[in-house]
């Protein structure tokens, strides 16, 4: 009688089978490609339901505020989970609907090891031209009192950040004076 794989060694072939995730959608305010939610998930479902696994995508809320639950549930009842803290662009639910998207398709892509493709060929491994330095762009009505404002309003948040990451966000305020 053969052995049944693990769950890792499972979760090793279905990563392994999964298809290129395809940039299939346009975000007209930036004028990029992205890949939808759809694309993440057809990209990786069928290798993982062919390797054991069910993909389970919930919401909840904890003291570190709402966020989506990306579970993959193997048949021999082994799990592997990954939370993905929601920020949300607008306090409505549109913005809530965003949020959750954007989530699922972040926490699903790494828990399959995934990257969506390069949409413009090879031009990453293509040698750049050398380009123009440029004049950064004035920030206009930036004084002191602004900047220490907004750092005072961000302190909380930054209990959350790692040190070296706070610093620079700090750091990053004051440079814009």
């Amino acid at each position: 009688m053969a052995k049944e794989p693990s769950a890792v060694q499972d979760l090793i072939a279905a990563q392994g089978a999964c298809d290129p995730v395809v940039k299939d959608a346009t975000n007209p305010h930036f004028r990029s490609r992205y890949a939808s939610l759809s694309a993440c998930v057809d990209a990786c479902k069928e290798a993982f339901h062919r390797h054991n696994f069910a993909i389970l995508q919930s919401n909840g809320y904890d003291q570190f505020g709402p966020y989506v639950l990306t579970t993959l549930l193997h048949s021999s009842g082994e799990k592997y989970e990954s939370i993905v803290y929601l920020v949300l662009s607008k306090q409505d639910m549109q913005g809530l609907g965003s949020a959750i998207t954007y989530a699922r398709r972040y926490g699903l892509l790494g828990m399959a090891a995934l990257a969506p493709e390069d949409d413009d060929g090879n031009a990453a491994s293509q040698a750049s031209s050398p380009k123009k330095s440029a004049t950064p762009p004035v920030m206009k009505d930036v004084t002191p009192k602004k900047v220490a404002k907004v750092k005072q309003a961000l302190a909380p948040a930054t209990d959350n950040l790692g040190q070296d990451m706070a610093d620079t966000l700090m750091g990053d305020l004051d440079g814009m004076l």
